[in-house]
């Protein structure tokens, strides 16, 4: 365990857990779910796909807002 977080440092082993976690989660709900939104509508798809195209959008919001920030604080002021 202490190589592990050696290698990954907090920030890596925190995203570790919750990869698993995501992954236990998507394994145990796999029954097709109907989604609906406004005028919208999927019918019978797993909750996994549904569960994992979230988390990969949100990652990449996540990423494009962070960087966004980063960019927007290395600007130098006049």
């Amino acid at each position: 365990m202490k190589k592990i977080y050696l290698f990954l440092g907090a920030k890596g082993l925190f995203v570790l857990f919750i990869l698993l976690f995501v992954l236990l989660f998507c394994v145990q709900n796999s029954d097709p779910i109907s989604v609906r939104f406004i005028f919208w509508e999927l019918l019978a798809i797993p909750k996994l796909v549904l569960v994992l195209v979230s988390i990969v959008l949100g990652m990449i919001l996540g990423a494009m807002l962070t960087l966004r920030v980063k960019k927007q604080l290395s600007k130098p002021s006049i």
